[in-house]
């Protein structure tokens, strides 16, 4: 299951991409202030589309040759000039992540700022940039939140789940997620370790303590949120009451979706047993590790923070097939998983390259579906940078379909991706070299478990054309 398409409104465009089949809506333009804009959180809990922003905060300067109004700045766009407002954002207790207040457009960086001193208000000295202090940026007026279009978040029923929809009061509609009409609670697609695509809440995830030393009788999980007093909503209150258990292996997915029970210390100072991966014994350290059931103490007699396991809901869950079928396009929509990310987002399979990928800036400057693959560092075989050959060293798994291919992005402005097509087999390598940069090579002692890598030509990859619709 793909999201379904965003629709543009009266006022606020689609922007999108598309290509070999493919239609992806990566934002909007609002016509009438002519700016690209995202759904973002807004003031008092609501949301509106906005353009780009940078978190401001008061610099203890003042914006008048008086001192009489507060200066509020943000850190300078580092790579593109898409960013133009600053953002202030108010905490009211621990239980908030940060409400925006306020939105106010840059100014001209040389925009003098005052200082109130022991002689009067004078100008500010300017701050030097450091590398824990960026360049900064002073705020203008504030703009009115009303001047940006709102949307309202409704519920689309469907099967196997509900859509989360924002319906933009110009008529905009974009999909923001999916919800559980039985459970009652929100949830995201996710690969399970069983293989199947499923609709997994969003609980909290963590180690599950069993009561025997097989690993077969689940027990209790570490819960510290018992006691908590934020608000919660009736969604937040379904979840708080589930647990999910990832598998050992950081490619296995979530393994089980249990129900909890209470925090009555019922089980404190029963022996548990947590599942762990391991070598296998006598190999390597480095070896692939086999799931293994090991002891790890007793319960706390005061038990304040563990809740007993209920049943397992797993089957229970929706599930979809995780690619579309049929069509005879190149791109058809998918439900792809990023390495590194928990959930499976909406993306797309090339059925040509059968590859998953995603939409992504190519070195040749345009937007490319590029198979979703591991970030690698890029070695030459030698010690001075010449090698006509090589090695890609992964640094984050990729967890679907075999390591065909990796990512590397570029430091530039924009950054850029380039695919590496990958040998079957990994070897290690003692003593390489890597071009730290411009005419600079660094050697590497060791490089463990690198592949062989071509790099492969852009264009043989489904390029994005941009619209505003």
């Amino acid at each position: 299951m793909s999201a379904p398409s965003a629709v543009s409104g009266t006022r606020l465009h689609a922007r999108s991409l598309t290509g070999g089949g493919a239609r992806e809506v990566v934002g909007f333009h609002d016509m009438q202030r002519n700016e690209d804009c995202t759904f973002q959180p807004a003031e008092g809990g609501r949301t509106r589309c906005l353009p780009a922003t940078a978190t401001a905060n008061q610099t203890g300067t003042f914006s008048d040759p008086g001192c009489q109004v507060p200066s509020l700045s943000a850190p300078a766009p580092t790579c593109s000039d898409d960013v133009k407002y600053g953002i202030t954002l108010g905490y009211n207790n621990n239980c908030s992540a940060g409400e925006p207040t306020e939105l106010r457009k840059f100014l001209d960086p040389a925009t003098p700022r005052y200082i109130q001193g022991p002689t009067g208000c004078s100008v500010a000295p300017a701050i030097p940039v450091t590398p824990t202090r960026p360049a900064t940026v002073p705020l203008g007026d504030v703009i009115p939140w009303t001047d940006f279009v709102e949307a309202i978040e409704t519920i689309v029923p469907g099967s196997p789940v509900s859509e989360k929809v924002l319906v933009a009061t110009d008529g905009a509609r974009q999909h923001v997620g999916y919800r559980d009409d039985k459970l009652g609670a929100d949830c995201s697609f996710q690969l399970m370790s069983d293989g199947i695509t499923r609709c997994v809440p969003a609980a909290r995830e963590g180690q599950i303590y069993y009561g025997d030393a097989s690993c077969t009788r689940p027990l209790a999980v570490n819960d510290y949120s018992n006691g908590s007093t934020c608000s919660v909503t009736a969604s937040e209150a379904v979840i708080a009451n589930l647990w999910l258990e990832p598998s050992v292996d950081v490619c296995g997915g979530i393994r089980n979706v249990y129900r909890l029970g209470t925090y009555d210390g019922s089980a404190s100072g029963a022996s548990i047993f947590q599942m762990t991966n391991q070598p296998p014994s006598g190999a390597p350290s480095n070896s692939p590790g086999v799931a293994t059931c090991q002891a790890s103490g007793t319960l706390g007699n005061g038990f304040s923070n563990y809740r007993t396991v209920g049943d397992v809901i797993n089957t229970s869950l929706p599930s979809t097939p995780r690619v579309s079928t049929g069509g005879t396009d190149r791109l058809v929509p998918a439900l792809v998983w990023p390495p590194a990310a928990d959930a499976l987002v909406p993306g797309w399979h090339d059925t040509m390259s059968d590859v998953d990928c995603t939409f992504t800036l190519a070195t040749d400057g345009k937007m490319r579906c590029l198979p979703l693959a591991s970030k690698a560092t890029i070695l030459f075989t030698d010690d001075a940078c010449k090698s006509p050959t090589v090695v890609a060293v992964l640094s984050e798994p990729s967890c679907i379909g075999l390591r065909r291919y990796a990512r590397v992005v570029s430091t530039t402005c924009p950054p850029t991706t380039k695919i590496y097509a990958l040998g079957p087999d990994a070897k290690d390598l003692m003593s390489a070299s890597v071009a730290a940069g411009p005419g600079q090579c660094g050697k590497v002692t060791q490089a463990m478990a690198a592949f062989d890598a071509t790099e492969m030509a852009p264009s043989q990859f489904v390029e994005g054309v941009p619209a505003v619709e």
